[in-house]
């Protein structure tokens, strides 16, 4: 069976995008299947005029950073050039790009298809293509881990993620909070599944990272898409504390960030997926407020604090989910008690002796729906 998946993949500068699409293509591929990742760049046809207004603004702050910040902007490149060579080289993908004029095209080349995971159903940015709303297409059509991000639709949303579904053979969604928000508008029943990273064993991801070459021996990792200076603060509170460096990532997103300047001892720009995970797994603990760094710190039972990202509270909920299931409610700094050195400090170790019971039936639940799905 050919299966094209539709992710945040073509182009993505995105760690957790590109890991979790190499990880669903990965294991339908170990699980027999001919899978890939269907390379879709978006033009945006069905753009509204207030994203048109938001995108040239974006390209005009980026020339403006370009003229204020070169060196910086200049090593930015460096880690796009290490995250597309990824993306090129490691994750499975089709031969051909689709565009909006052409996209329905894929729905031919396969025998299933499956959108997801990531946020590809966020009303932001959703599309056809996302919600495989192909009228006539004979492939087979399902969700993997689809997710939101919001916790409600608008009427007129739900009336075109109801027309879309009609033809789904089954959806499943990466947040608890979906299935209800999802059920009603679906045809069939709607299951919590797990992200796809968390298909993979943890040999696999091993197999996969590559240690940094300049990595100090015992430190912090940050790893922060947001600006908050609060999270930023107890992180470095705690690598002084325990005597440890402070490594960090600055100025995600492609753009120089105030709150990155002077934060850290060790700054680091031309980092691959591979090196992502590495610098994960050997930290001495993780501060982040990204879903899949907290996921990785979880593979790889590491000691770590996720914080709700600035100006993104909608997006709260993935992180809420996946607390949960582990148990680490504790270690999600989502209050503002929670963001202080003195809340870090008096937070209990995760003890990764204890079996995660709910994950483990959730994950074999998961590739039972894989596996029921496209057999």
């Amino acid at each position: 069976m050919r299966v094209g998946i539709f992710t945040h993949y073509y182009d993505s500068q995105n760690y957790g995008g590109n890991l979790q699409a190499y990880a669903l293509a990965r294991y339908l591929q170990l699980s027999g299947f001919d899978a890939e990742q269907v390379c879709y760049a978006r033009c945006g046809r069905e753009r509204s005029l207030r994203r048109c207004v938001s995108n040239v603004y974006h390209s005009v702050s980026r020339v403006l950073q370009w003229v204020q910040h070169p060196i910086v902007m200049t090593r930015l490149k460096t880690r796009r050039h290490a995250m597309l060579q990824f993306n090129h080289a490691v994750i499975p993908h089709s031969d051909k790009v689709y565009t909006d004029d052409t996209v329905k095209a894929a729905a031919a080349a396969y025998d299933a298809l499956i959108t997801g995971s990531d946020q590809v159903w966020h009303p932001a940015a959703v599309c056809d293509a996302y919600l495989l709303h192909f009228p006539g297409a004979s492939a087979r059509k399902l969700s993997y881990a689809a997710s939101v991000a919001v916790p409600s639709l608008s009427d007129g949303q739900k009336t075109r993620y109801r027309e879309a579904f009609s033809d789904f053979a089954a959806i499943s969604v990466r947040e608890r909070e979906a299935v209800d928000l999802i059920g009603p508008l679906s045809p069939v029943p709607v299951e919590w599944v797990v992200d796809p990273v968390f298909l993979l064993p943890r040999e696999e991801w091993e197999r996969l990272a590559v240690v940094y070459p300049r990595t100090p021996q015992s430190y912090v990792f940050c790893y922060f898409l947001g600006d908050d200076p609060a999270a930023r603060a107890c992180a470095a509170a705690y690598a002084k504390a325990h005597g440890l460096q402070l490594v960090q990532m600055p100025h995600l997103l492609g753009r120089c960030r105030r709150c990155d300047k002077g934060f850290g001892d060790v700054a680091l720009y031309d980092v691959s997926p591979e090196m992502f995970m590495a610098l994960i797994r050997d930290a001495a603990c993780v501060f982040t407020d990204s879903f899949h760094a907290s996921a990785f710190s979880l593979i790889f039972e590491k000691q770590f604090f996720v914080f709700e990202r600035s100006a993104k509270t909608d997006m709260g909920s993935r992180i809420a989910s996946l607390s949960a299931l582990f148990g680490v409610e504790a270690h999600y700094c989502n209050t503002p008690k929670k963001v202080s050195a003195d809340y870090i400090k008096s937070a209990p170790p995760i003890s990764y002796e204890a079996s995660f019971t709910a994950f483990e039936e959730l994950r074999a639940a998961s590739e039972r729906f894989l596996r029921d799905n496209l057999t």
